[in-house]
């Protein structure tokens, strides 16, 4: 157990040791933010693609119901974006 102690007595003297742990610090506090970001914008990503989603299907569903003009008040789309979706099935 000695010999740890000293070891790191001695690492916590050398500049160089320190500038390199400094730096690993560093690098691990970017590499988790860069991740958090990405995970949120991930999350984004996929809730932005199940709205759509679920905005396809209930227009499929609800197209021989409604006037188009009237789907896109609902889904809060325009009307060229339904017409679009309605188009491709």
């Amino acid at each position: 157990m000695g010999n740890i102690v000293d070891e790191i007595a001695r690492l916590s003297k050398d500049n160089t040791m320190l500038g390199l742990y400094d730096a690993e610090v560093e690098a691990e506090k970017i590499r988790k933010t860069r991740l958090k970001g990405a995970r949120q914008e991930g999350l984004e990503q996929g809730l932005k693609q199940g709205i759509e989603q679920g905005q396809k299907e209930m227009l499929l569903k609800l197209k021989d119901k409604l006037s188009i003009e009237d789907l896109a008040e609902l889904t809060s789309m325009s009307v060229e974006e339904v017409k679009k979706i309605l188009n491709k099935k």
